[in-house]
């Protein structure tokens, strides 16, 4: 109810990234005037532990508004699965039987925190921030029979279980000043952080039909994943409905992974660390942008064309592999 108008732009213009593919989805909300305290909730639940929960609060005053938010989610699906494979060979027919159960077990957790102000028709800011954890935790248990022309000649079970963590947040700091109170005559600021951190832990391990663990196989992996944006827009507005824009932008990106591999010993009933499957990886990504356009109308017609340059850097470093390709480069986008 809040949204106005939804644009899609199949065509995007030099003012966005270049990386983009699909195009660009605008979404322009109505202008509230409404003043006071409002606020959303929703709960649902379902079977098999099923549940999710949002709260919105929002603040409005004649010159700011605070946004307040908080959700928990949890979604599990339990399965059940069977499984009968048939093998002929020349002279032998193979049956291999999987039998059991996995659930792909997740839960989420975040919260938010907008504040708005808007002194008069010059001035605009926003501050926003979320932060969100999300853990996953599924795992499967299969008994496997494998018979040979109807005789059995091997029965093993296998459990895999697997501990994803995942903490995120992103921030955001929005600042436009209309020039002479003219909101086609604009400069604007945006600042966006995006943090996050995985933790993963995953583990295989095989028994034999008495129980005694024959295999087994530990995967960790640790690592941040950041990047930071700064843009800088400016639109001057000509005469007979012509306009010009331009604009700076800047991204860092940076992130590591840390991949241990363990084996599982038989003899000493412990995990021992296999640097072979294990290694260290950083992967380091800026793109530093500036754009340019003008658009005008003739008649029934109208007109825009533009021009983005992009400077790339990008590198990876990793401890088992040194022949990476580093890109460093200057590319250029027009667009009409």
């Amino acid at each position: 109810s809040t949204i106005k108008d939804i644009e899609i732009i199949t065509n995007p213009s030099a003012k966005f990234d270049a990386e983009g593919t699909s195009g660009v989805i605008n979404i322009i909300t109505k202008k509230s005037k409404l003043e006071g305290i409002s606020c959303l909730a929703n709960l649902s639940a379902g079977t098999f532990n099923n549940y999710l929960g949002d709260i919105a609060v929002n603040v409005k005053k004649e010159k700011f508004s605070i946004d307040i938010s908080g959700n928990i989610n949890r979604r599990s699906g339990p399965r059940n699965s069977y499984v009968e494979r048939t093998s002929v060979y020349d002279s032998l027919t193979n049956t291999l039987i999987s039998d059991g159960e996995s659930n792909w077990q997740r839960r989420n957790l975040g919260a938010g925190l907008e504040f708005q102000y808007t002194p008069n028709e010059s001035h605009i800011l926003v501050v926003k921030s979320n932060i969100n954890s999300t853990l996953m935790d599924p795992y499967s248990d299969y008994v496997y029979t494998s018979s040979d022309d109807g005789v059995i000649v091997d029965e093993f079970n296998t459990n895999q279980h697997n501990y994803i963590n995942i903490l995120g947040s992103t921030s955001n700091l929005y600042y436009q000043h209309n020039i002479k109170r003219n909101k086609d005559h604009k400069i604007s600021f945006k600042a966006i952080a995006n943090l996050r951190d995985v933790t993963q832990f995953d583990t295989t391990l095989s028994y034999d039909e008495s129980g005694n663990i024959t295999s087994g196989n530990l995967y960790t992996e640790t690592g941040p994943s950041n990047s930071y944006r700064f843009n800088i827009d400016y639109s001057l507005p000509l005469k007979n409905e012509k306009k010009f824009e331009a604009g700076l932008q800047s991204q860092f990106g940076k992130s590591g992974d840390i991949g241990k591999n363990y084996t599982y010993n038989t003899t000493t009933a412990e995990f021992d660390y296999n640097d072979l499957f294990s290694s260290n990886v950083d992967y380091v990504r800026d793109i530093h942008a500036a754009y340019s356009m003008f658009s005008g109308k003739h008649k029934s017609i109208g007109y825009q064309i533009g021009l983005r340059a992009e400077y790339t850097y990008r590198t990876i470093t990793s401890s088992k592999f040194t022949d990476f390709a580093t890109i460093n480069r200057l590319d250029f986008f027009p667009s009409a």
